[in-house]
């Protein structure tokens, strides 16, 4: 039995070497500059989350006291995130760039800062 199934497999082998087929090996793209950029920026940005302490309903005085999160002023918050994200606000135009604080815009790579808006070099 396993003679048989060794001899078929070795004919498999041979079939295919001799058609032509080879195997499929994938070759990870390497990530551009703006990838890189991107990452790079957004793993430097603050938050956006500002805390404060309210005073809550509780029976026990230690749990009157509650920490909550907001979005910082100049922040909103990333409705399509379930964990608490906030974004910053750019009111000028950031088309080509990340907005990385409340109206701080980075140009991508190939880009700078002209006129209020991020222009190809």
């Amino acid at each position: 039995m396993n003679f048989n199934l060794l001899a078929l497999l070795f004919v498999l082998c041979t079939t295919l070497q001799a058609s032509g087929v080879h195997g499929q090996f994938w070759k990870l793209n390497s990530p551009s500059d703006r990838d890189i950029f991107i990452l790079e920026t957004k793993s430097l940005m603050a938050s956006g989350i500002c805390y404060k302490e309210v005073l809550g309903e509780a029976i026990e005085p230690s749990l009157k006291l509650q920490t909550i999160s907001y979005c910082c002023p100049g922040y909103r918050r990333d409705l399509q995130s379930s964990a608490m994200h906030c974004e910053p606000i750019c009111t000028e135009d950031c088309t080509n760039g990340i907005c990385t604080a409340p109206d701080v815009c980075e140009c991508y790579p190939g880009y700078t800062r002209a006129g209020g808006r991020c222009e190809e070099l």
